[in-house]
């Protein structure tokens, strides 16, 4: 298979299967927030998947606080014209 005129992506050289390196998952990865991601033959090892997974969680907890600001706003606002106006709380 070729793609982009002389770029082999997919070879049957030698009667075996070559990568080109852009699709083959390196073995380190690093990142600025869970700094070093170490793959074998393009499975995450162990510390990787538990750096991952925390991640996941961390944005997930980020979403949720981040989804409720527009809430809290609203019912700070609604406080204050209470307030304001003189009803009771």
């Amino acid at each position: 298979m070729r793609i982009g005129g002389d770029r082999v992506i997919l070879s049957n050289e030698d009667n075996g299967l070559r990568l080109a390196e852009t699709l083959a998952t390196p073995n380190l990865v690093k990142t600025e927030r869970l700094s070093m991601l170490k793959f074998f033959d393009g499975m995450p090892d162990a510390d990787t998947v538990q750096k991952v997974d925390n991640n996941l969680d961390f944005m997930h907890g980020m979403e949720a606080f981040l989804n409720k600001i527009p809430a809290t706003s609203v019912y700070g606002l609604q406080e204050s014209i209470k307030e304001v106006v003189g009803l009771p709380p």
